[in-house]
């Protein structure tokens, strides 16, 4: 049977459950990227889920959206950020370092993930997938336990 880049991406990451459309799957989660405005509260579920360390090839947390510096409620968080991604074994890009995706791709992304990232944008069923991934880097991070989708 021939497969399309995202099928063959999913083959290649599946880790329970069949590749039967409508049916539930477990995927390995290679790569996660979370920025500040979201990183908070995903850290704290790491924390609750009694995590020891990132399980994934590269991870990293952006502190690139919560910049506005008027109380104290984003710098604390910050602070936070930064000692979960020590706690965690993630890599921390600091406020004003960048745009969190193009600094993803210039230095963490490895070439061939973003070489099948673009094939898959190539694709109407493919765009929806890598979108798909990218979301839910944010709510389903930094574990290789068989995430449910």
């Amino acid at each position: 049977m021939t497969f399309n880049v995202t099928q063959k991406l999913i083959k290649d990451h599946l880790v329970s459950g069949d590749m039967t459309p409508g049916k539930e799957i477990g995927l390995k989660i290679d790569q996660t990227l979370t920025q500040d405005a979201t990183g908070t509260m995903v850290m704290l579920e790491l924390e609750a889920m009694g995590l020891e360390y990132a399980k994934t090839e590269a991870s990293a947390q952006y502190v690139d959206h919560n910049l506005i510096q008027v109380d104290s409620k984003n710098p604390d968080d910050h602070l936070f950020l930064q000692s979960a991604t020590r706690r965690f074994g993630l890599h921390y890009s600091r406020p004003g370092n960048g745009v969190s995706h193009p600094v993803w791709w210039i230095e963490i992304m490895f070439v061939e993930h973003a070489k099948v990232l673009e094939c898959l944008r190539m694709t109407r069923s493919g765009n929806t997938l890598a979108r798909f991934v990218e979301g839910m880097a944010a709510l389903i991070p930094k574990i290789n336990l068989a995430d449910r989708i």
